[in-house]
């Protein structure tokens, strides 16, 4: 089942059935060390586990709710390339992961929680018609958001593909996560269309984890 927490600003506990924030939290650091993050920082899982320590009283904000309802965990430590290896994603050839633009979106350095939604709420629109409809404190998820939700939410990218609306390649080019042969990163014009992709956003504030 995918995680939502859906009764508005709840942190430790939710309503009988849905799982408590901080519970959402925990697992979502688990998988990270299931791929193998702690490693990649050379620190030990005790020590990983301990950066991402939710604050007390946080939950999702009011406004967000039945908009923004699957919360998600980042870690912009690790490069986007090795976050991709370690998921499992293959970069094409022709796209340098490096040259990626992460500044349209100012995310933190440091692990940090957001609260997103599946991907599918603009497929209808190109990333630029979406954007347009974005709410005033909405903004599009960068390439390592999206990669988290693939990591944390696979069942996500079943039916479709999902672009990284915070991020930009190459001018007007927006990374975007899809499965060809494999899940694959690669880039497609900001105006297209393309077979129906999600784009990605999600609410602007964000809460810092750590110790």
């Amino acid at each position: 089942m995918r995680e939502r927490i859906l009764g508005g600003a709840r942190g430790d506990a939710g309503e009988p059935g849905e799982p408590s924030l901080r519970g959402v939290v925990a697992r979502q650091v688990n998988k990270y060390i299931e791929l193998g993050f702690h490693r990649e920082l050379g620190i030990s899982q005790a020590a990983y586990r301990a950066r991402f320590e939710l604050p007390q009283g946080v939950g999702q904000p009011e406004a967000y709710v039945g908009r923004f309802d699957i919360p998600l965990v980042i870690d912009p430590r690790v490069g986007l390339a090795r976050q991709a290896a370690l998921g499992g994603i293959e970069v094409w050839e022709n796209f340098d992961i490096s040259q990626v633009d992460e500044d349209l979106t100012e995310v933190p350095g440091e692990p940090y929680l957001g609260f997103t939604h599946d991907g599918r709420k603009y497929r209808p629109y190109s990333i630029r018609e979406a954007m347009k409809l974005f709410a005033a404190d909405e903004v599009g998820s960068p390439l390592a958001e999206v990669i988290a939700l693939y990591a944390q939410h696979p069942e996500c990218f079943v039916e479709s593909g999902v672009y990284a609306a915070g991020s930009r390649y190459q001018y007007d080019n927006v990374p975007r996560l899809s499965r060809s042969r494999t899940m694959s990163i690669d880039a497609g014009w900001i105006g297209d269309k393309f077979g129906g992709m999600g784009v990605l956003s999600r609410g602007r504030g964000i809460v810092r984890l750590g110790a």
